[in-house]
């Protein structure tokens, strides 16, 4: 946190002020909801339970299920006005690449990454059915990162589906444009993050 805070030049820093053992509360935070989805199934196949912060309707697993039905070649079942738009799963893969869309890309990723991707509908039946409304009844408690803001954990994990930072190059980033890149050395780099991510991290 505090490094974070220092990338936007802030001077006071977080120190901690406990003075009563944390919780036993266990949370995962992820950036987006397919992250969670995966480490929710993992953990109800352990035999463990979930909450989902806000509720388990926030995290559209019913979009993941209407992207399956399109990969299953049964596009008249989805519900989804947008996803029923396409054709094809090929189609869909399509457009999320050439659109760079997140969230879609990483839905994608949990059907093409799953090692017998025809049972996603049974899992995730199983993992609603292994979901609890109350946080200190679940083994892990499943949040995005804007939904975590202001909670408080006994520990955290945090999710490796934060985008990359961008480094910076001395052609886009020339002296004239980015001085603050240079130095009498000539070009001194930097590493770019939008200012919305820094804060989704310092967040988490």
């Amino acid at each position: 946190a505090n490094r974070l805070l220092a990338v936007k030049r802030e001077r006071n820093r977080v120190r901690g002020g406990r003075r009563v053992p944390p919780s036993s509360t266990k949370a995962c935070i992820a950036r987006g909801n397919a992250f969670l989805y995966r480490r929710a199934a993992q953990m109800v196949q352990q035999g463990g339970t979930v909450c989902w912060v806000g509720g388990i309707d926030g995290y559209r697993l019913d979009l993941l299920n209407d992207i399956w039905l399109l990969k299953a070649g049964r596009r008249s079942e989805i519900r989804d006005r947008f996803v029923a738009g396409f054709k094809d799963f090929d189609a869909l893969q399509g457009y999320a690449s050439s659109q760079d869309a997140r969230d879609l890309k990483a839905w994608i990723r949990v059907i093409e990454g799953h090692a017998r991707w025809q049972t996603i509908p049974e899992e995730i039946a199983l993992v609603r059915s292994r979901s609890v409304a109350q946080p200190d009844g679940g083994t892990l408690i499943l949040a995005t990162a804007h939904k975590s803001k202001g909670l408080e954990f006994g520990s955290v994990e945090l999710a490796d589906d934060f985008p990359e930072a961008e480094l910076a190059n001395p052609v886009t980033y020339s002296r004239d444009t980015h001085p603050v890149f240079w130095g009498k050395q000539g070009f001194r780099g930097g590493v770019l993050l939008p200012v919305e991510e820094i804060n989704l991290r310092y967040v988490a």
